[in-house]
């Protein structure tokens, strides 16, 4: 018994309709994760900008705290001249002292 052509469109019909009734629920998967992936993808972005902008944030304070070491370490040699000069003006007084002592012992 051959099949005509009409029986063969009509096996590929029957095959096609359960093969689309099979396949329903994995479109609908396939779907629902590419919607999932695309919302991820989003927020992925969303961080990788939010990251940026802590990088570059994060750079600024770098170099702001770079120049906040560099102003300190002046501010030290200067505070340590100051120290010195001080030292000096007390070795002045301290001399100035006892040679005022003196000439009051004197006078």
């Amino acid at each position: 018994m051959a099949l005509t052509r009409e029986d063969l469109q009509a096996i590929g019909e029957l095959m096609d309709s359960k093969l689309d009734s099979r396949l329903a629920p994995i479109r609908a998967d396939v779907s629902s994760l590419k919607t999932e992936i695309s919302g991820l993808t989003e927020r992925m972005d969303t961080m990788d900008a939010k990251i940026d902008t802590m990088d570059t944030g994060l750079n600024t304070m770098d170099a702001k705290i770079d120049t906040m070491d560099t102003r300190l370490n002046t501010m030290d040699v200067k505070i340590d001249a100051m120290d010195t000069r001080l030292n000096t003006v007390d070795a002045k007084i301290d001399t100035m002292d006892t040679r005022f002592n003196t000439m009051d012992e004197q006078l």
